[in-house]
């Protein structure tokens, strides 16, 4: 019965946290999220988000101990909210997973701009964060640049273990970048770069790949891969 009431608590708590989000009390989920109760998986999903509810929930991994998965999917919280959720990960040491799939992420111009350096600080937080195994960054608009730099990245990471890139806008010199990565990194096991622009040639670089890392035991990756959303 305890159990019961504990667990009947946290979702009445989790299901009230995207209305003081939007209430600018900023602070009070901080201390709700540290303070409370221990809270493993937080779901919010799809509950409009924005750049705001990022820098909270950023500042909250700093130091919160308890988090294991977080899925903040399909909002808003664009290049900033990814940024501020990236840099409190630098410092976290227990998230596992990470879903921030469809966030509006955008911005593929060579220049580096306000839109385009949420991938960036993703690529900086791979470099350090040790625990992350599960990411997923479908349905955001990465571009050449921020791929390569994340592929960068892989190759000092060895806590990853799953990557989520579906629709992400990578052509064939993106799937090359993270083949090359994935010749050194031999901790990733899965890899789903499915719907995005690489072609025959992408997949002659996955074939490739897959020849020498024999850590990845699934590569989702349909032909043709034109890109129609």
């Amino acid at each position: 019965m305890c159990n019961k009431a504990h667990k009947s608590l946290e979702n009445k708590l989790i299901r009230s946290l995207p209305h003081i989000l939007w209430s600018g009390k900023g602070a009070d989920v901080v201390w709700i999220l540290n303070n409370a109760m221990p809270i493993e998986y937080l779901d919010l999903r799809k509950v409009i988000l924005l750049a705001s509810a990022g820098r909270v929930l950023g500042e909250a991994l700093k130091t919160n101990k308890t988090f294991k998965e977080l899925n903040v999917g399909i909002n808003e919280l664009k290049a900033e909210g990814i940024e501020a959720l990236c840099e409190g990960l630098k410092v976290n040491d227990t998230l596992e997973s990470l879903n921030i799939m469809s966030n509006r992420l955008e911005g593929g111009g060579a220049e580096l701009t306000e839109k385009n350096k949420g991938a960036m600080h993703m690529a900086e937080m791979l470099r350090v964060n040790k625990r992350l195994a599960k990411l997923n960054v479908s349905r955001n608009y990465l571009g050449h640049n921020r791929v390569v730099a994340i592929a960068v990245a892989l190759k000092f990471n060895n806590a990853l273990r799953q990557l989520d890139l579906d629709t992400c806008y990578i052509k064939a010199g993106g799937i090359k970048a993270i083949c090359e990565a994935l010749k050194v990194n031999k901790t990733l096991e899965k890899l789903s770069i499915n719907k995005n622009e690489a072609g025959d040639e992408g997949a002659e670089y996955i074939g490739m790949m897959l020849r020498i890392n024999k850590a990845v035991s699934y590569t989702h990756l349909t032909l043709p891969t034109i890109c129609s959303v």
